[in-house]
């Protein structure tokens, strides 16, 4: 086989992604095979949806194609994704994340990174479709790694406002701070601002109210309609960087050298 397999880290009814690495050069990154006993049609069309988004994208945090050659792995897409980072000892971020609560000035960091990402994704005019911390990948080396794009699919326009990326984006944003997934889903449910401070600061009461209350609009459902506060990760990814600017007692978090 031409890859070992190091580490799973996805599995769905159709696929399993891998963390793995070529015995002949040493590469390391991502291949994605088709799993035993699946829809082998089902999981070629999910598999060539992938493929199609990623051909399309480009950009910090997201995987790019090295190896798409299928005919020479059994069961396999031959998929391999990597990017130039150091992938020894990454693990997705839903694992740290239930470890231990996260500081402010981490999660403003992560949430920019985050955004960048998806901000070079709907540039290209694509969705991911799944953003969430089980699609996101950290790294030995502090990088975040976008991936997962099975659920990928084409923006139909100015008027596809509103995308599962944003709303996922909130979702995320919630889960950075409160860890929970139930807590982040009833702040991220809510339009209300005050309930969305509430509700947050009986999960994070070491959090500081002033920082809150600057990232909570990332993370509260928006109560206009507008294009222009739902779809605009240009704005997004600003609003992230001031956040990471604010920090606490005016340091800003950066990883360790």
């Amino acid at each position: 086989m031409r890859y070992a397999f190091d580490a799973l880290l996805l599995r769905d009814e159709l696929t399993e992604l891998w963390r793995a690495h070529n015995p002949s050069t040493g590469q390391v990154g991502l291949v994605r095979q088709i799993r035993p006993g699946a829809n082998a049609d089902a999981a070629a069309l999910a598999i060539e949806r992938e493929t199609t988004a990623l051909r399309h994208l480009c950009g910090e945090g997201l995987p790019q194609i090295v190896d798409a050659g299928s005919e020479t792995v059994p069961l396999s897409a031959g998929l391999f994704q990597t990017a130039d980072i150091d992938w020894s000892t990454a693990r997705r971020l839903d694992a740290p994340l239930a470890e231990r609560p996260l500081a402010a000035q981490k999660i403003a960091w992560l949430l920019r990174l985050v955004a960048e990402a998806a901000q070079s994704v709907a540039q290209a005019g694509w969705q991911h479709g799944r953003l969430g911390v089980d699609r996101l990948l950290l790294t030995a080396d502090h990088r975040v790694l976008l991936f997962d794009f099975t659920s990928a699919r084409r923006l139909s326009g100015p008027q596809d406002t509103e995308s599962a990326d944003r709303r996922d984006f909130r979702r995320l944003a919630a889960r950075l701070i409160v860890r929970s997934s139930a807590w982040a889903e009833q702040v991220a449910a809510t339009a209300d601002q005050g309930q969305a401070l509430s509700l947050v600061r009986q999960a994070r009461p070491d959090l500081p109210v002033s920082w809150l209350v600057e990232v909570l609009p990332l993370v509260v459902r928006p109560s206009s309609s507008s294009a222009a506060d739902q779809s605009d990760w240009a704005r997004l990814v600003s609003a992230c960087l001031s956040l990471e600017l604010l920090g606490l007692r005016g340091s800003v978090w950066r990883p360790a050298a």
